[in-house]
């Protein structure tokens, strides 16, 4: 019993050790994907010269890698003359941006390329823009508005409404709440004063029947006191026409090089509904934050793996970047999913996409960004010795939280590699937990069924969590279901109703953690054989101890014949069947001197 309980306890601490060895390898597994995926990056390359290699391929490639001649050499030679624009041929806000993050981080001079951004602010059409005045208390109040030389006198009554002469920049808008500000008056300030305590802000809404958005925070005074109130709405074109993704490239770019964007804001939060191709929410939750940018970014991730917005001009691997690199910094669950899932499907050789440069890099970018690739397959420390918000003493968080707590903005600074949506706040920001909050985070199988806030401990859910919908065949079978399927995976056959005509994807098989299972699989097969057969083994292992001792074993006799070299007594006519081998000792000795006495 002693021994079959060996067997079983160590039969216990093997599947133990095999267990963390397989956890071990996963993880040590992720960090060798990163490594291949840069260094697949970095063999796509190092050997090209500048003219073959794309002008994409190139920007992406610094902002994954750091600097590179040559890249350097394909990003220049796109240059506009001396204009500090890309692509030469026709310059656009979007690729001018994108190379504006790739040189601001490789530690290229980037000024001029700045400034040209900053030169393309122009004014927004389409947006409607209202002044409110509240007064505390729904009291009745008398105000008076300023602007170039002209003094408003207003009246509120007690239910907010207002009446009076308004001048020839201002109407009373049609619910009689607000004073809707011409367009010829869009780029005034006006002054603002009461005789009770009053609040003022500035509210927008794309056309006349939108959604309306306050602008800015609201400024408070008490009775007597004066309120300066200021539109600012700005966008990125040319001419009069806006480019909606060339803004939201700008303002992250002009963001990351601490030009405060706030002015973009309003035109495209207004105008995110009519762009959700670009995926605006994540680069929205990156520019101000807000609860409902996030529960958007979460709720809109494809089974809870990836992200692809629908007319997305890109693809999957692009938008997860977005969507990556937006929850940058948080603890959110879809960030580690999306991370999870893109080294599952990462090609042989490290890359994606069926080597993609532009893709691959913009993923390495987005999910693991934590310094400039050496070259040979790690990573060296980043950001060349600047010093972050963390290091001067300060606080990272979104522009939302930074304004709960009452802090200002410091452009100056950057916060970690981690946390690339965050800004770099002047007072201490401490993020609540989930429960804090007053919520729940959803487990495995579950979805939140309204919106999500940004936690300590993850996605908090201010609604209910409710079970996903059930899944397609190909999603039970561990595939997913998409419109093509890259080098990595390979197409099941599998159902993907109600969309027939997706295919399933699942990753090709010869992955190291399947060796793995199969290994312990087996290993668990021999140990369970090991204890069924454990007395046998017992007799196998004595057997072999006694002939490395050269002790003769004594093999059992068949029927009518003496074993071999067994000793019979001469006077016994009784055959005698040995029951165990004997063992030349003592008692031995003794039998044989009795059996010589009683034959004398």
């Amino acid at each position: 019993m002693m021994k079959g309980g060996l067997l079983v306890l160590c039969s216990l601490t093997i599947l133990v050790v095999l267990s963390s060895a397989v956890y071990a390898a996963d993880e040590v597994s992720d960090v060798a994907k990163v490594s291949k995926a840069q260094q697949c990056i970095d063999d796509l390359i190092k050997d090209k010269k500048s003219s073959e290699i794309g002008f994409q391929d190139a920007v992406f490639s610094m902002l994954a890698l750091g600097s590179r001649q040559n890249l350097i050499e394909a990003i220049d030679s796109e240059k506009k003359g001396d204009e500090s624009c890309w692509p030469k041929s026709s310059c656009k806000i979007k690729d001018s941006s994108q190379v504006l993050l790739a040189y601001r981080g490789a530690g290229k001079i980037s000024e001029d390329i700045k400034k040209w951004i900053i030169g393309k602010n122009i004014s927004v059409n389409g947006l409607s823009w209202y002044l409110q005045i509240d007064i505390e208390n729904q009291e009745k109040s008398a105000c008076t508005v300023s602007y170039d030389s002209q003094n408003v006198n207003l009246n509120i009554d007690e239910k907010a409404k207002i009446t009076g002469t308004t001048g020839s920049c201002l109407d009373v808008s049609s619910n009689g709440y607000w004073l809707t500000v011409r367009r010829t008056c869009q780029d005034k300030t006006f002054g603002i004063s009461c005789d009770k305590n009053f609040i003022t802000s500035i509210l927008y809404q794309k056309g006349s029947d939108g959604t309306v958005y306050v602008s800015n925070d609201a400024t408070s005074s008490a009775a007597g006191g004066s309120n300066e109130e200021k539109i600012e709405g700005k966008c990125l074109g040319a001419g009069t026409s806006c480019d909606y993704e060339g803004t939201l490239w700008g303002a992250l770019a002009l963001k990351k090089s601490g030009i405060d964007v706030s002015n973009l804001m309003p035109y495209l939060t207004a105008f995110a509904e009519d762009n959700k191709k670009y995926f605006p929410s994540a680069f929205i939750y990156i520019l101000s934050g807000g609860d409902n940018y996030f529960s958007e970014i979460v709720q809109s991730q494809s089974q809870s793996k990836y992200w692809q917005m629908a007319g997305t001009p890109y693809n999957k691997f692009y938008d997860t970047s977005l969507g990556m690199l937006s929850l940058g910094g948080t603890s959110s669950t879809e960030l580690s999913n999306a991370k999870s899932y893109m080294l599952s499907i990462q090609e042989e050789n490290g890359c994606w996409n069926n080597n993609n440069i532009r893709d691959s890099s913009f993923l390495l970018y987005s999910g693991w960004r934590s310094g400039t690739f050496s070259g040979n397959g790690s990573l060296g420390g980043g950001g060349g010795g600047t010093v972050t918000c963390e290091n001067a003493g300060y606080s990272c968080g979104t522009s939302a939280e930074c304004r709960d707590a009452g802090g200002e903005i410091l452009y100056n600074y950057d916060c970690s590699e981690n946390g690339y949506g965050m800004s770099c706040c002047g007072e201490q920001i401490q993020e609540e937990s989930c429960s804090e909050k007053g919520g729940i985070i959803c487990s495995a199988g579950q979805s939140c069924s309204g919106n999500s806030e940004s936690a300590s401990d993850g996605s908090c859910c201010m609604d209910a969590c409710l079970n996903d919908e059930q899944e397609t065949q190909c999603e039970i079978d561990g595939g997913i279901c998409a419109n093509s399927c890259n080098s990595g995976e390979e197409d099941t056959g599998a159902n993907c109703e109600p969309s027939s005509n997706q295919l399933c994807c699942v990753e090709k098989t010869g992955s190291l953690l399947w060796l793995w299972i199969i290994i312990l699989l087996i290993l668990i097969a021999l140990v369970t054989l090991a204890i069924i057969y454990r007395q046998k083994l017992i007799l196998w292992w004595h057997s072999r101890k006694f002939r490395a001792k050269g002790t003769p074993i004594i093999r059992p006799a068949s029927p009518g014949q003496q074993p071999e070299g067994f000793f019979q007594n001469p006077f016994s006519t009784r055959a005698r069947t040995p029951q165990r081998a004997p063992r030349r000792d003592s008692e031995f000795e003794e039998t044989l001197k009795k059996l010589k006495e009683m034959s004398k």
